[in-house]
């Protein structure tokens, strides 16, 4: 089971920084990843976990869109087990 602190570490030494990354509770190496966006300009959360599947050996739980009208954040959501 690694830290969030070392899965973290990998995922930036790819280029990916999340706008918020933790383990989930309750889990045992499970992590959620959000990228928060105005505007998609072509990204989406698939996108964001094939990202992270190609920079860490992750299996991928699920992924969402996480829309919200202004002026609440909308966010990528990537679940993901390492």
């Amino acid at each position: 089971m690694k830290k969030t602190a070392q899965v973290l570490e990998q995922l930036q030494q790819a280029g990916i920084y999340p706008d918020r990354f933790y383990k989930k509770p309750g889990t045992l190496g499970t992590f959620v990843f959000k990228k928060s966006y105005f505007y998609t300009m072509g990204q989406s959360a698939d996108a964001w976990a094939e990202k992270i599947y190609n920079a860490i050996p992750a299996s991928i739980i699920r992924t969402e869109n996480a829309f919200k009208r202004w002026p609440t954040t909308s966010y990528f959501i990537v679940e993901f087990t390492v």
